[in-house]
């Protein structure tokens, strides 16, 4: 899996992961360059089909959220 050679880093683990199950919490800045990574050196290279079979719909999600709450952190309407 990508995650044994790129570890992301987690704060906490959610009370539902288990081994299939990866959430958990994680800095902001570190989920931004988290993302980065997985595009830049996962993604949007050539990458043997074993390894982009690791990403799931899950991942691409997480990393979907991600921008929209930037985005509307950045447009004022996401208040933390």
């Amino acid at each position: 899996m990508i995650e044994l050679n790129h570890p992301p880093q987690i704060i906490q683990p959610e009370p539902w992961s288990n081994w299939f199950i990866r959430d958990g919490e994680m800095d902001l800045i570190d989920a931004i360059a988290y993302v980065d990574w997985l595009r830049d050196c996962v993604v949007a290279h050539r990458t043997p089909k074993p390894r982009l079979k690791a990403l799931s719909v899950y991942d691409v999600a997480n990393a979907q959220f991600l921008a929209r709450r930037l985005l509307l952190e950045k447009l004022g309407f996401w208040k933390q």
